[in-house]
């Protein structure tokens, strides 16, 4: 079977999964099943809100009376359609708290025959948000920090940051009553709950008591305990106008990839089983499930979820180039192993690759250039080691964002 390159086959078939999830045709054909309203004022946050909101403009412009766009970059053709608005990610910052209040008072004043059309993606935890009164930006900024650097899962730093937010957990939604509000909301979370995306600005809170204090327990936080029991927020009650709708997920990406690959006559499985915990560690896992399986290649095996990372050095990379990584560490010297990690939106951390590239010569390729990968995963600094041997993948922003996914070949 001649296929080029792995790294070449890999990257087509995360180029697949990516354009499987793009939000603008998404929102068309959702919206397309729903009546159109006289007139609604469209909200659109998250990395992927710009291609939402063009979405909505293409079906229902008519009917939009106001576009305001709340991301985390500005594209170069800039649509004049929107009010568009550049918060801060991952750490919410000014922009993003005075982005988020104007979007407050822009929505303060709706009667019973506005319809709100909310259009939310993954990344909104921190470019909608401002604390609630009791607390300081300042304070909001460093528990970010502090959930970021901690290791913890996404569900758990999700269930901490709307005790602290002035806009999550159903708080938008009470705020834009007595109007209606459709939701369509692309998921980059594990959970079947449409709550944990963003920490759901217009749905119910989930989560007890029992759980949180678990949750600060955990990470040596329960100190804290009486701050976050301060904002345990009101109760929603679901308005039976309302619709929410989940147009787009991780599943139907590594959908999208299995069938490409398939498509190329190869033989694929599907890890079922979500690819969580910290980055280091799924990178071991990965390479174990490799070697478990190097004899049965050609084989396309393809996972996704979302890892963590526990932050030691001050490098640059994110949970994708650490997995990648860790997996080179463990296939030195093999030769029919080859890995791609890398995020759906594009971005990785702080750095500017989506992911990164392994295979079993990754390791000794950095050794050989002076660096010492070692050093460089142990610190966090993932993307100078991958970069030094042009082993990262980049795409720019992607505008969409549905979480993570791995590809790993064996040949």
């Amino acid at each position: 079977m001649n296929f080029g390159h792995p790294r070449e086959l890999a990257e087509r078939i995360a180029k697949e999964a990516i354009e499987s999830a793009m939000p603008r045709q998404k929102v068309r054909e959702a919206l397309s099943t729903i009546n159109r309203p006289d007139s609604c004022i469209v909200i659109s946050v998250g990395k992927a809100a710009l291609e939402m909101a063009e979405g909505a403009r293409d079906v229902w412009g008519i009917a939009i009376k106001t576009s305001i766009v709340l991301t985390n970059y500005l594209p170069t053709d800039l649509p004049q359609s929107h009010e568009i608005f550049i918060g801060n990610h991952p750490i919410p910052g000014p922009e993003s708290f005075q982005a988020s209040r104007l979007v407050w008072d822009r929505t303060s004043s709706l009667s019973e025959k506005d319809t709100v059309l909310f259009l939310l993606s993954g990344g909104g935890s921190s470019l909608f948000e401002f604390p609630r009164s009791e607390i300081s930006q300042s304070l909001l900024a460093d528990w970010y920090k502090r959930f970021l650097s901690s290791g913890a899962s996404i569900r758990e730093v999700n269930s901490l940051r709307p005790l602290l937010s002035g806009v999550k957990a159903g708080r938008f939604r009470k705020h834009c009553e007595p109007s209606g509000m459709i939701q369509l909301i692309l998921s980059d979370v594990l959970e079947p709950d449409p709550f944990w995306v963003s920490s759901g600005p217009a749905l119910p809170y989930p989560v007890h008591w029992p759980e949180i204090e678990r949750i600060l327990g955990r990470y040596g936080w329960i100190s804290d305990s009486e701050l976050f029991l301060k904002g345990i927020p009101p109760v929603v009650k679901p308005d039976p106008r309302d619709q929410v709708i989940v147009i787009g997920s991780l599943e139907q990406a590594l959908q999208a990839a299995e069938s490409f690959a398939i498509r190329m006559g190869f033989r694929t499985e599907r890890i079922k089983e979500p690819i969580i915990g910290q980055a280091k560690d799924a990178g071991k896992t990965l390479a174990k499930l490799g070697k478990r399986k190097n004899s049965e290649g050609p084989l396309i095996v393809i996972g996704g979820g979302e890892t963590t990372v526990t932050l030691k050095g001050k490098g640059r990379g994110g949970r994708n180039q650490e997995l990648a990584l860790s997996f080179a560490k463990e296939i030195r010297g093999e030769s029919n192993l080859f890995l791609l990690s890398f995020g759906t939106d594009g971005i990785d951390g702080n750095s500017r690759n989506a992911g990164g590239f392994a295979d079993g010569s990754t390791w000794d390729d950095i050794l050989s250039l002076g660096i010492d990968p070692e050093f460089e995963l142990e610190t966090n600094d993932s993307a100078t080691a991958l970069e030094a041997i042009g082993n990262t993948f980049i795409t720019g922003p992607t505008g969409t964002n549905v979480n993570d996914v791995q590809i790993l070949v064996i040949i």
